[in-house]
């Protein structure tokens, strides 16, 4: 069964080169110390989601082939009307685990790589940036992803396409840090 429901776990991405909605979006994004790393995907359609030949992969230290992923995660199954995925790394504390959905290898992340979001190979989202290694960090205007948890802005209901586009973390369409869970 599929939570929907969650205490402040941690966000991700939007779009300038979007459509003007999407019906899965990454909306959060947790980049602990250690394996302490989650991703939380969110239905913001208005009817039940079908997962099927949606997946999440994760390209590592600047790898900006799309079509070799460090990392896929093929999701399945159904997501409710308004509804959260919570994808975590099995060695996160059992707190982390406890809002988990699935453990996957995915998240094996840390604050300086991307990870794309596809329905039928086509990209629906996008965190970071592909063929770019930022160093340890995406950072801008104080908005870093080094140990941090970033939330998608309410008011974002759009994937970030363009995965090649520079990422910038203080863009009002890409993170906001601190702010209000999706779901609480």
């Amino acid at each position: 069964m599929l939570k929907t429901t969650l205490t402040p776990l941690a966000l991700v991405v939007a779009s300038l080169s979007a459509p003007a909605s999407a019906n899965l979006i990454i909306s959060e994004y947790v980049e602990g110390g250690s394996n302490n790393k989650a991703v939380e995907l969110y239905n913001n359609s208005g009817a039940e989601l079908s997962l099927d030949g949606y997946n999440i992969s994760l390209y590592s230290n600047g790898n900006g082939d799309l079509t070799s992923p460090n990392n896929t995660l093929d999701l399945s199954g159904t997501l409710p009307a308004n509804g959260t995925y919570v994808i975590v790394n099995a060695g996160s504390v059992d707190e982390l685990k406890a809002k988990a959905d699935t453990e996957a290898t995915v998240t094996y992340f840390n604050g300086d790589d991307a990870l794309v979001l596809t329905k039928g190979g086509v990209i629906v989202d996008s965190f970071g940036q592909l063929g770019v290694d930022p160093g340890k960090e995406w950072s801008a205007g104080g908005v870093t992803t080094k140990d941090k948890s970033l939330r998608r802005k309410l008011d974002i209901t759009a994937g970030r396409v363009d995965a090649t586009s520079a990422f910038d973390t203080k863009s009002p369409h890409h993170l906001a840090q601190g702010r209000t869970a999706r779901h609480s």
